[in-house]
């Protein structure tokens, strides 16, 4: 029940200059505090949700609500006051109006995930003294500056690059970042966390760090601007869930050092290419729960170098043949000549090339006028790997 306190004037001091409006009148409060009453709030008519007192927050999770909670589309603020030295997991959940939270010198405990889909969040201002935790471009981190603990969602950026020297990105540090287009993540990183990368849908493209082992569960769940990524050589495990529902995440490269791959890790996987064995494939510990696509669904490229299909570097004429110059060529397809005169098609041939190849060549039959050359999967009923060109022929 929602407390109303008259001709009571609320003052905000915060030395590290959150905006609040002056003479803002109480509206709610409570307790908040592990021990009860040892940590209070208060919420104003200016937006602002305050929380105040002396030692830890209650401790919350994903199946209790904060004290607060009916207020999730009126806090635009949080101001948490010097003595309070926790922010419990699951404090603001969904509580997507707010822009702004200041965390004092005294926290030493954030719990993971405190800010969860805060969608409007755009800064973070942490006292300069707190020992633990500190802001850097109004996003979170520890004070060492090794781990990203959660990126502000609200800002409107679409490009963002972690800090060189970060080594662990928190679980739901960027989790509904729905601006962002492109993650720069530095080499440094060596942990992305559970639910890191969850619904960044208009991420289009992530390299992944070389120092990954494994990929946590649902760490890229819903990213559904992914059309391809390559797992660092190291990684032994992706977890379940992790490239489920990246509906255009078509084409994978996986490493040798893959050991275990959880259920549901993937759902709509064409291409696999895998840099070792078949026999290497058969041992990994692929879940049978909904990785049909891993396990029937998807074509697995054996021996692979890397997730670069064939390419053709250059076409000529020389004669009555062309020569076709191939980019490295890392498995095994087809080379595709298509001869026309005006009234169409004169002759096809396909020609066969495999690893190392660098240079076909195809004898041009008499009428020709144009060729178009292209490559072709052998190994997945036909599936073309580039575009189409054309060489007129002389």
């Amino acid at each position: 029940m929602k407390k109303k306190i008259l001709g009571i004037t609320f003052m905000l001091a915060l030395f590290f200059c959150l905006p609040v409006a002056a003479g803002a009148e109480i509206i709610d409060s409570g307790d908040c505090g592990a021990d009860g009453d040892n940590v209070t709030w208060t919420f104003d008519d200016s937006g602002t949700l305050t929380i105040s007192g002396e030692g830890d927050m209650v401790q919350l999770d994903q199946y209790s609500l904060s004290p607060w909670n009916e207020l999730e589309d009126d806090v635009k603020r949080v101001a948490i006051e010097d003595g309070v030295t926790s922010i419990s997991e699951y404090s603001f959940p969904d509580f997507n109006q707010i822009t702004d939270i200041s965390i004092p010198a005294s926290v030493s405990y954030i719990g993971t995930p405190a800010f969860y889909w805060c969608t409007s969040l755009t800064n973070f201002y942490v006292d300069e003294d707190n020992p633990n935790y500190c802001s850097a471009d109004g996003n979170l981190f520890s004070k060492d500056m090794k781990t990203l603990i959660q990126y502000a969602l609200g800002k409107t950026d679409t490009h963002y690059e972690i800090p060189n020297g970060v080594k662990s990105i928190s679980a739901y540090a960027f989790s509904y970042a729905r601006n962002l287009t492109e993650v720069i993540i530095p080499d440094s990183v060596s942990d992305i966390g559970e639910h890191a990368f969850h619904y960044c849908y208009k991420i289009t493209s992530l390299v992944l760090p070389p120092n990954l082992k494994k990929i946590n569960m649902f760490a890229f769940h819903q990213c559904g601007g992914l059309n391809e990524i390559t797992i660092p050589d190291g990684v032994t495990e992706i977890g379940y869930w992790a490239f489920n529902e990246c509906y255009n995440l078509t084409q994978i490269t996986l490493p040798k050092s893959i050991q275990e791959i959880g259920s549901w890790a993937f759902g709509n996987l064409k291409d696999v290419f895998y840099k070792g064995t078949k026999n290497e494939w058969n041992n990994i510990n692929i879940s049978n729960r909904n990785n049909w696509d891993l396990l029937s669904g998807a074509t697995i490229h054996y021996n692979a170098i890397g997730a670069s299909p064939p390419k053709i570097d250059s076409i000529t004429q020389n004669e009555r043949n062309i020569e076709i110059q191939l980019a490295d060529t890392e498995y095994d397809s087809d080379l595709i000549t298509v001869f026309s005169d005006s009234n169409g098609m004169v002759d096809l041939e396909r020609i066969g090339i495999s690893a190392g190849d660098t240079l076909k060549t195809a004898a041009i039959p008499d009428g020709t006028e144009t060729v178009r050359v292209f490559i072709w999967d052998s190994l997945n009923g036909m599936r073309p790997l580039c575009e189409a060109e054309k060489v007129d022929i002389n």
